[in-house]
Parts: C-alpha cells; structure tokens; sequence
C-alpha cells in the first residue's frame, strides 16, 4: 500500500502500517526510520532512535508514545503494509541445527533490484546470535533459504498459508548448489565460505565425492570452489552423477542417536550429521558415540 504526503499529515508507525493522525511537516528521513522500525519489529512503544527531528506524542502518565516521521509534500509516506515482509535489515529465525539462532537480512538474491523475498528466495545474511562453540559464529555473513514467512502465501488452490515466524534454512543453499552443478553438468560449483561449509566441503573430499576444494577471494568475498569428480572411459570422460538427498526439514527435524543411524547401501553411501561437536558424518558419529540431526544422505 501506498500513502501521498499532503500538507498537514501526521503520522506514526504501528505493528501492521504506518497511520495519519493530525496536521504536522514530515520529512523524508523520519519516514525512513518508521519503516526500518517496522522491519526490525520494533513496537509503538520503543523508540525507533533519537534525532532532533523526531518527535514523541502522549499525555498523561502511563501514556503510550508515538514515535513519528514527516516527509513534504508530494512525497510517499509509505509503501508497505506491515512489518511481515522480509527485506533488509529484517531478522531471521534459524530453521536448522547449524548453531546459528538468529541472522539479519542484507541483501536479496535475485535478479533485478529486489526489495522484498519470500519463501524459496536466497538472502545474504549476518549473523547476530549464534550458539557458542558450533559451526557458524556471530557476525559472520552467509547465504540462507528462506523457508518461512509472516507474509500470506497463496497457493494456486487458494489457499492462503501463514506462518508465526520469518524463518531461513542455512544448510539448504549449499545442497542445492551442489546438487544444480551436478545435474547441469558443470565441472565446479562457486559456494560461500564459512566454517559450515568448509567442514561440508571437507568431508566431502575425504570421502571422495569430490576431486578438489580450494578457497577463492572475489569482490572482497571469500568463496570455495569445489572440483566434482569424473570418471574416464574409452569414450571419453563422463561426468559421475552426484546425489544429494535432504533429510531433516524445517518442517520435519529428523533425529537419531549413533546405534539407529542407517546403513544404506552397504555403507557406500554417507550421512551427514549435526551434533553437538559439529558436522560430521555417520562414521565418525558412531566412533564419537553421539547423535544428532541427520541433515543429507550423499552418494
């Protein structure tokens, strides 16, 4: 939704849009600071931050207090319609075991100049709380699925979906890199470095699944750039089909401790876990004698 400043609109931010109460000059920078209020999920009752411009309205002790913003005329005021929206500067909630618990929007992914996303979109992402000693740490920048949204979703059915949370996946981003790679048959795949990928991509390697991992600076960005395996014949090199296979959803969290694990294929096929020690694979969870999280079957 859309609002045009005329001369005397006085307005403020609540939790769904921004409101006009009575005749006032706004300024464009004031607008701004309630709509990053808004994506920061910040209620009437905080303020959004202190600068001489601003003003604050209420009477009365116990009063609540209006945080407002003015911009001049002919000016949008507004142009959303409540905090749901994922954009930047939004927080996440972390749907994966990865140890991180909370990330922070930067960028969208995407073609174009894109200013909201929703469910299956890839975000750039910080994170702003993470659980001490596990795979990610704090105010490290990573890639992430988003996976759920306060934002309704309408299906082609009609029916309309909306969850409790804005949420984003971690670990969905790296498998399914790895996994378009393989089926568009392209000899290496470019993926963010962090510490959960370099782990992933690790064990990866150890196992054979891949040729060569080696770090690559671009942009001022750090990335891997893993080497898929081929195999030779008299015809020629084939590509080897790489299957990747995700267990454990933000749906549906799939756990096992070290004795239930599953064998599939004889064993030639690894799992990999995330557990309280960091990700590791099915073998060396049973020599650890710890569960967890079962994320991806690879073979």
């Amino acid at each position: 939704m859309k609002g045009i400043s005329y001369r005397g609109n006085h307005i403020c931010f609540g939790r769904y849009a921004l409101q006009a109460l009575e005749p006032a000059w706004i300024t464009s920078r004031q607008i701004e600071a309630s709509r990053r209020a808004m994506s920061r999920n910040i209620r009437r009752d905080k303020p959004v931050t202190v600068r001489p411009t601003e003003t604050r309205m209420g009477s009365g002790k116990g009063s609540p207090e209006y945080w407002v913003a003015v911009v001049k005329s002919g000016r949008i005021l507004y142009e959303m319609g409540g905090n749901d929206m994922i954009q930047p500067q939004t927080h996440l909630n972390v749907a994966d075991n990865s140890g991180a618990r909370q990330l922070m929007c930067i960028r969208i992914i995407g073609a174009g100049n894109r200013r909201y996303a929703s469910i299956g979109d890839i975000v750039v992402a910080v994170i702003k709380e993470a659980v001490p000693n596990m795979s990610l740490e704090r105010s490290e920048v990573i890639r992430a699925v988003i996976v759920r949204t306060c934002k309704e979703l309408k299906r082609s059915n009609g029916m309309i979906i909306q969850y409790d949370d804005n949420a984003a996946d971690t670990i969905a981003d790296i498998i399914t890199s790895i996994r378009n790679a393989d089926m568009n048959g392209r000899g290496t795949v470019l993926i963010p470095s962090t510490n959960i990928t370099e782990n992933i991509a690790k064990m990866l390697l150890r196992e054979g699944f891949i040729e060569n991992v080696r770090k690559h600076r671009e942009g001022g960005n750090l990335f891997l750039v893993l080497t898929l395996p081929y195999r030779r014949n008299r015809k020629g090199s084939s590509k080897t089909r790489l299957n990747l296979k995700r267990i454990s959803t933000p749906g549906l969290r799939i756990y096992s401790n070290y004795q239930q694990i599953l064998r599939i294929l004889g064993g030639m096929e690894i799992v990999i876990i995330s557990t309280s020690r960091g990700t590791m694979t099915d073998r060396e969870a049973r020599l650890e004698r710890i569960g967890g999280e079962v994320l991806c079957y690879i073979w």
